[in-house]
């Protein structure tokens, strides 16, 4: 990948056309619910990543809160009687603004009652999850301009928006980790760009390693993010002894990535202790990398139990850009390929690796921020050819992708798809 130009191949109105037309469909998609309620959005996974606001300011702690999930997800533990959350509270953080304009909204409102479950707070979640994922887009945007024209990184910024399962995750399930990762994801490249721009300061490793230990403490899997940053280089091959020599004049900057994660993990040590006793404790008790030594890698992948590529396979592209460019040591995209090699091997690892009820395999989406590129460095290259078949042939293909996977979206009820469903829509999209 070379340094972009930034130069618009297409006309910037059409291009602004593009974007609001994406804007205007993510609010429709996300306040359509003719195939589920409001009722859904604080529900489940979700529910457990946002109890820590209402814990905290309506309901003074976890002894007396009031569970809406009633599938027994959320128990007492066992010691304390308290109800017992699973998950971190990077994303209630995150959350936070919009939770809190939501109980305000609430609170001074006679219709809905200040419970942190009434409609506001459903709204608020569902704003919460556009604000993120546009915000990640931003960025995204702007990290793929450094290395490819302006028209591609817009190209890839919205069909990566509309045509995966990020869109049904930013507007349908906003309360689930992954739009608040993707948007850490591209912040942390963006961070890791302007360092290696700068020399390396203290400003930008301060912001690092901050954004890494609430990445790591929202998904701990997504610590190999790390690799990112020690091994990006702005231009050029990746150089080891030289890198080895940057890093030794710099070892402080090393240094603090350990103690700001340890920071950002403070408020979640200090839940443990109130609810266990200890400060560190594994949440996942009865879960783990089972599959370990027979990791499910095909079935994560084409499953109808959420294979990735089966629903969102405009990334196959990105894969494929992604092996070729390794192939030809374009830079860069030999780092993004370890890291999704690590990303894959825990996925199809993991207990439940088809990730429970779920539209795709969601565990992916963060790794967009990333995929991007390989996709960019495809969508450039059939750009700059001077034949006009092959450039229509190409995106004929790749608005077919983003129409599949958006019909898929529109019309996935839960909690994941089977054949008889799978066939249900097909039927629906593509018979008029």
């Amino acid at each position: 990948m070379n340094e972009g130009s930034g130069r618009q191949m297409w006309p910037k109105y059409l291009i602004g056309l593009l974007w609001l037309g994406t804007l205007v469909y993510t609010l429709a998609f996300a306040l359509n619910f003719k195939t589920r309620g409001l009722s859904g959005i604080i529900w489940s996974d979700a529910e457990g990543y946002y109890m820590y606001l209402p814990a905290v300011f309506i309901y003074d702690g976890f002894a007396d809160y009031p569970i809406r999930t009633n599938t027994g997800q959320f128990r007492p533990y066992e010691q304390t009687n308290k109800i017992f959350d699973k998950y971190t509270c990077a994303v209630a953080v995150l959350e936070m603004p919009f939770f809190l304009a939501a109980h305000t909204i609430a609170s001074i409102s006679e219709k809905y009652p200040a419970d942190g479950y009434s409609e506001p707070y459903s709204y608020g979640m569902i704003f919460a999850g556009i604000f993120y994922g546009f915000v990640g887009l931003i960025l995204l945007r702007r990290n793929l301009s450094v290395h490819f024209s302006a028209s591609t990184a817009d190209i890839v910024a919205m069909s990566i928006w509309l045509g995966t399962n990020l869109l049904h995750y930013a507007t349908r399930a906003p309360g689930m980790a992954h739009v608040y990762s993707f948007f850490l994801f591209n912040l942390f490249i963006w961070l890791t760009h302007r360092y290696y721009r700068k020399g390396g300061n203290w400003k930008e490793t301060l912001l690092l390693a901050l954004t890494l230990g609430w990445i790591v403490l929202m998904r701990p899997t997504n610590i190999i993010m790390a690799l990112y940053f020690l091994a990006y280089t702005p231009a050029g091959s990746f150089d080891l002894l030289e890198r080895y020599h940057f890093f030794k004049k710099r070892i402080g900057h090393l240094l603090l990535f350990p103690l700001l994660g340890f920071l950002a993990f403070v408020p979640q040590m200090i839940y443990w202790h109130y609810m266990t006793g200890s400060h560190i404790f594994y949440s996942y008790r009865n879960e783990g990398f089972w599959y370990w030594k027979e990791p499910k890698l095909f079935p994560v992948l084409f499953s109808i139990k959420n294979g990735w590529l089966l629903f969102s396979p405009l990334m196959g592209i990105a894969i494929t850009g992604l092996l070729v460019g390794v192939f030809r040591r374009v830079a860069n995209l030999r780092l993004i390929f370890v890291i999704w090699l690590l990303a894959w091997y825990a996925f199809s690892s993991w207990s439940s690796w088809y990730f429970g009820g779920a539209f795709g395999h969601r565990a992916f989406i963060e790794f967009y921020a990333l995929l991007a590129f390989p996709l960019a460095w495809v969508v450039q290259w059939i750009l700059e050819r001077k034949a006009t078949l092959p450039k229509i042939l190409f995106f004929t293909i790749w608005i077919l992708l983003v129409y599949y996977s958006l019909g898929l979206a529109d019309h996935y009820i839960g909690p994941h798809y089977e054949w008889k469903t799978w066939n249900r829509a097909m039927e629906a999209m593509f018979t008029w």
